[in-house]
């Protein structure tokens, strides 16, 4: 492995370089150069601001830090006189987060043995959570030196990168070095329980099953499509959809009238909303002009572009189709689940180890064409697919259950 680990050092070395250059055209190269010039001070201005003895969690972007979410509440709730902290190493991740109070953010440094001292000088953890896959290996040698406590949240790698000799290599040697390691895709479980001990290592990880059932119970109430539901015998949801998902679905809402839509553009500015719009050929209301006017004269189709009102339709669907999975990466398939409803999907999966299990469970399944959806929409409502309501909530319910198995593990070791 020494070989391995000089090379590592080697490549930690011209990271900053190889950004430097990108930056000349890039401006998410520019955004990581410069939020990390001044990173000792705000590590040491943090290091004054932090109460007790802190959970340092570390995620690379937008995604992983979502996944923390959850455990990041508990703790606070259950540790209410510690702060967390959170390193980032991508600016998506840093700039667009807004974090709770008691919780404090920064730009993970180059792993380097000088760096990790001084965070861990500054910073002095309870222990440290890694999320998904973003591991600096240094800092985890230097953590484990310490006898901090390491923790691996939802680990998910590619099989083809679990078995390079490079990277895979180091992953592997560094992942006996955790006291917790929680894996995402329980079918890879026992490949990586080969190189980690087996009381260290466990399924799971994935604490949104907890948190999403928790938000069913504050459900909140909304009027115009409890009345717009009441105007059609079958409804399906289309959540976060993307253009690609938009060609998919586009024929079959046009075509399915006896069929009431709800459609959630992933992004909600006036530009991608008239896209939407531009391929329905049906009448159609948007959500904003709706509660503006109270709803009395509802159309075909409802376009959701409000923020803070998706997760809540779901409760209205008797299916859900969540976008993303045909291109930048599929959204949240646990919402719809956690109200009883299938969800449909597109392909592009592999990184998403929920969709495999909901497929596995019968909760969910891929598309990949016009053909694939109408199929798929044609099984759910002659009942001979999904499985119903009550056993999906069972699912939901046991994952969530194996949740707080994962929090009792975390803070045992704290």
């Amino acid at each position: 492995m020494k070989i391995q680990y000089l090379l590592y050092s080697i490549f930690i070395k011209l990271l900053p370089l190889a950004v430097a250059l990108l930056a000349l055209k890039d401006r998410k190269a520019k955004r990581w150069i410069a939020g990390r010039k001044n990173w000792k001070a705000r590590v040491s201005e943090i290091s004054t601001q932090l109460s007790g003895q802190p959970l340092w969690i570390h995620a690379a972007s937008m995604g992983e830090y979502q996944m923390a979410i959850p455990l990041i509440t508990k703790f606070l709730k259950t540790y209410p006189e510690r702060s967390v902290v959170i390193s980032f190493f991508s600016p998506s991740g840093y700039e667009n987060t807004k974090v709770p109070d008691n919780c404090y953010k920064f730009y993970l440094p180059a792993d380097t043995c000088k760096n990790n001292e001084y965070l861990l000088e500054k910073i002095n953890p309870a222990a440290l959570v890694f999320v998904k896959y973003d591991l600096w290996f240094r800092l985890i040698q230097q953590v484990n030196d310490k006898n901090i406590p390491l923790i691996l949240l939802g680990f998910n790698i590619s099989i083809n990168k679990w078995n390079s000799w490079f990277y895979g290599g180091l992953v592997q040697v560094s992942l006996n070095q955790f006291d917790l390691v929680t894996v995402l895709d329980e079918n890879k479980l026992d490949r990586f329980a080969e190189v980690c001990s087996p009381d260290k290592i466990m399924a799971g990880g994935d604490l949104r099953y907890r948190n999403v059932l928790e938000q069913v119970i504050n459900t909140k109430a909304q009027p115009i499509l409890d009345k717009f539901r009441k105007k059609y015998a079958q409804l399906i949801v289309c959540g976060s959809v993307w253009p690609a998902d938009l060609e998919i679905l586009a024929p079959i809402i046009n075509e399915r009238k006896d069929i009431g839509w709800i459609v959630a553009p992933h992004e909600i500015d006036e530009k991608k909303v008239n896209q939407l719009t531009k391929v329905l050929k049906r009448p159609f209301d948007l959500y904003s002009d709706l509660v503006s006017s109270g709803g009395d004269d509802l159309k075909e189709i409802i376009i959701l572009n409000t923020i803070g009102d998706l997760f809540h339709s779901y409760r209205q669907a008797d299916l859900a189709y969540v976008g993303g999975a045909f291109g930048s990466g599929l959204h949240n398939i646990l919402e719809p689940a956690a109200f009883g409803k299938p969800v449909l999907f597109g392909p592009k999966i592999d990184k998403f180890p929920e969709a495999s299990f909901f497929i596995s469970k019968q909760i969910g399944a891929s598309i990949s064409n016009n053909d694939d959806l109408e199929k798929m929409i044609n099984q759910f409502f002659k009942q001979d697919y999904f499985i119903p309501k009550k056993e999906i909530l069972k699912i939901m319910s046991d994952s969530a259950d194996q949740t707080d198995f994962i929090y009792d593990r975390i803070f045992g070791l704290l």
